[in-house]
């Protein structure tokens, strides 16, 4: 019998897909790189990984991954803008994927997709040398790899744990930005590992990926420049007054 379901999947990544890459291709065509992306290229000119860490401020594994991609393909503005492109491009049919990993329905796993593939921010930053598409892909990976535990709450919930809070780490390194959705990926992933009974892992894991991200943030806040911190202030969640303007945000950034 044919099997309609992955297929049908299938057809719905293809097209959700092509709509990324139609809306994101004009931006690839664009004469130079923004004035906004002048800092991480910089990293261009620099051969200490700490000063080119230093330059991706919050996001230095995004930037020491963009060094590697420079010294093997060399610098340009379309080098500088593919990585972020191809993500770009290939984050809103992964996001349908772990929609439907989730148990939503194709209707309301295409309306999750096809809001990342015509989210002008999003489409913004697919052409433009910077971290946030990638954001974007780390989350819903975190997401997908999370869910099973949450889901069947089976058997070998010690190696997926792992799993989770590895992935959770080398997340938080490329970007601050993922930070909430790793600490939420850690603590859904230890709460199924305590309840299945593995309490003392659990615990250890948890605190072990608040450790090592704990003290990243700390050595981060102390190299940061003033003017960037205080920048930050105002865009920090500090009470529940705070949600009505996050909800406002996220309607611009869908251009509703």
């Amino acid at each position: 019998m044919i099997r309609r379901g992955p297929a049908s999947d299938g057809v719905i990544v293809v097209l959700i897909t092509a709509l990324a890459w139609y809306v994101r291709w004009p931006g690839m065509e664009a004469p130079a790189l923004s004035f906004a992306d002048s800092w991480v290229a910089l990293i261009a000119h620099l051969d200490n990984p700490v000063d080119v860490a230093r330059v991706g401020l919050t996001a230095p594994g995004f930037a020491l991954l963009a060094k590697m991609w420079f010294l093997a393909v060399g610098f340009s503005t379309t080098a500088a803008q593919t990585p972020a492109f191809v993500v770009g491009v290939a984050t809103p049919g992964l996001t349908y994927l772990v929609a439907r990993r989730i148990g939503a329905g194709r209707p309301a796993a295409a309306m999750a997709g096809l809001l990342i593939a015509v989210s002008p921010i999003h489409a913004e930053h697919s052409v433009m040398l910077k971290q946030y598409t990638l954001d974007a892909l780390m989350s819903v990976g975190l997401v997908w790899l999370t869910w099973p535990m949450i889901d069947d709450r089976g058997s070998d919930t010690v190696r997926r744990l792992g799993a989770v809070v590895i992935a959770a780490v080398a997340a938080t390194l490329m970007s601050a930005s993922v930070a909430p959705v790793a600490v939420s990926s850690v603590a859904a992933a230890a709460l199924v590992t305590w309840r299945s009974g593995s309490r003392d892992i659990a615990l250890t894991a948890f605190l072990s990926y608040a450790a090592i991200a704990g003290s990243w943030a700390l050595v981060l806040m102390r190299t940061l420049p003033n003017e960037l911190g205080e920048y930050w202030i105002g865009h920090r969640l500090s009470t529940w007054d705070d949600v009505p303007r996050v909800v406002r945000e996220l309607a611009s950034g869908l251009g509703l």
